[in-house]
């Protein structure tokens, strides 16, 4: 985001991928802290493995600036 002049407030969609939907929902309150109240809009889904079998959560984050 940064190297395109954007930033958080700049998202408009994100989709989260996860391998345990229990982990997903003890931290969801920490979208507030990054997003405040509005938030872009999301879709999370849960997921038996990531490419990384290290990794439990993927973020995929679309964004628009003006050019």
């Amino acid at each position: 985001l940064e190297a395109a002049g954007a930033g958080l407030e700049d998202l408009i969609k994100t989709n989260t991928y996860i391998t345990d939907m229990d982990e997903f929902f003890k931290c969801v309150d920490i979208r507030g802290e990054y997003f405040g109240p509005g938030f872009p809009c999301s879709t999370t889904v849960e997921i038996s493995c990531l490419a990384d079998p290290d990794a439990m959560i993927e973020i995929e984050a679309i964004a628009v600036v003006d050019a």
